[in-house]
């Protein structure tokens, strides 16, 4: 006996077959790449634990699949555009794809030539997949680093600015603002509170600090230059104000929320003390140096000891990693020196009982010591720099714009001698 079959066709789960979804959703991002006739700002983070900050790149695709950028990674990018392809492929979704060397792919760069970190550059990515979109804006993803990529439909306007190199023009106006304006601040209301702004320009990260009431309080989010001065990557919250970016006009600059905006005053002295924010429990408890060079632009006499110290590891091929001084508790502070050797981290440590009282911090001699440190991977001289030393604490200033929030211990005995490093919170 013989039985006909009848061919039926499969049910889909999911509308269409997979093959039409994915062409659907490479028609898509294809079509929103091209529909903005001025082009894209397009706003990306970098890093991982300790971020690299974030960066601005103007961006207009065509559809030969050629592309042509402006970015604020350096004076070239910020003011020359630049030519590269890029493709619209499937990798598990629609993504798009920078394949050519352009500013973008400058952040993948595994040297420091560009300001990245050996041997990762800025852990940035290159690939990035189609998330969503709105009438104004594409959102992406990184495919390895899992980092956000926002393009922002930008005007004829801002493509003729781009054309005349004023995106330079305004990073140079932002650094300029800040080294004119080094305490700077606004208020939101009445209520006298004082909002301390500053922007660490290395790490692309802007800071906020203030005191309500006896409490210290500090925020810190990533920023990037823009057109109109500088984007806060994720916007930060402050009394139900959502602050996204500083603009800069002329010589006044303003900070914008979702609600208005706040003019920046410059104060005659820091807003907060560093007596307020550099404690066992405050915003700092850390001064810190990552890697063989000091802070520039600032004299100390502890700067030859800093030498001796570097000339002491090139002897024994060994380089400096990290060189911190941290308050642990209320009564216990540890001088914290990682040096590489033969590819291997390790520590020498010391640890002191202190005092901190109106400023002036009190060491006593050492309580404990590691092996590392007794068998001279630090200096005598740094040994006995802080070894029961007295030290009053204080703002370190730079003569470069781009070297700030330095805090320093300074001998009480002799002012022109301070070890200073980045105030942290370790």
């Amino acid at each position: 006996m013989l039985f006909g079959c009848q061919e039926h066709e499969a049910e889909l789960v999911f509308d269409g077959l997979p093959e039409e979804r994915m062409a659907q959703k490479l028609q898509e991002l294809q079509e929103r790449l091209l529909e903005s006739p001025s082009g894209w700002k397009a706003t990306l983070n970098t890093g991982t634990s300790t971020s690299k900050g974030a960066y601005n790149f103007y961006v207009d695709f065509d559809n030969g699949n050629v592309c042509k950028m402006q970015g604020d990674l350096t004076p070239t990018s910020s003011s020359t555009w630049s030519t590269s392809t890029y493709r619209v492929v499937w990798s598990m979704n629609a993504s798009l794809v920078f394949d050519t060397f352009n500013y973008i792919t400058m952040l993948q760069e595994p040297s420091s030539a560009f300001g990245g970190t050996a041997p990762h550059g800025y852990r940035s990515d290159i690939e990035f997949e189609y998330i969503r979109s709105t009438p104004d804006s594409v959102f992406l993803k990184g495919k390895k680093y899992q980092h956000d990529l926002v393009l922002t439909k930008i005007s004829t306007t801002d493509v003729a600015s781009l054309d005349e190199g004023k995106l330079k023009t305004k990073i140079d106006e932002v650094t300029s603002f800040f080294a004119k304006n080094l305490n700077s601040y606004f208020e939101i209301g009445n209520d006298g509170v004082k909002y301390a702004v500053s922007l660490d320009r290395i790490a692309r990260a802007i800071i906020i600090n203030w005191i309500e009431g006896d409490k210290v309080n500090s925020v810190k989010s990533a920023f990037a230059y823009s057109l109109e001065g500088v984007d806060i990557f994720k916007p930060i919250e402050l009394k139900g104000n959502i602050l996204t970016k500083i603009e800069l006009v002329g010589s006044t600059a303003k900070m914008i929320s979702l609600s208005g905006s706040y003019e920046l005053k410059n104060n005659t002295i820091p807003i907060l003390p560093i007596t307020s924010l550099f404690a066992h429990n405050g915003a700092f408890n850390a001064l810190v140096i990552e890697g063989s060079a000091m802070p520039v632009g600032i004299v100390s006499e502890f700067n030859s000891l800093w030498e001796s110290q570097l000339s002491n590891y090139a002897l024994n091929n060994v380089t400096m990693v990290s060189f911190i001084f941290k308050l642990n508790n209320s009564n216990t502070a540890s001088l914290l020196v990682r040096f590489n050797s033969g590819g291997t981290v390790y520590l020498a440590q010391a640890d002191y009982n202190y005092t901190l009282i109106d400023g002036i911090l009190k060491l006593s001699a050492p309580i404990s010591t590691n092996g590392n440190y007794n068998n001279g991977w630090v200096i005598t001289n740094i040994k006995n720099y802080f070894s029961g030393a007295e030290f009053k604490l204080g703002y370190s200033s730079s003569t470069n714009p781009d070297v700030v929030n330095i805090g320093g211990l300074y001998k009480t005995n002799n002012a022109a001698s301070f070890f200073y490093g980045k105030l942290a919170k370790n």
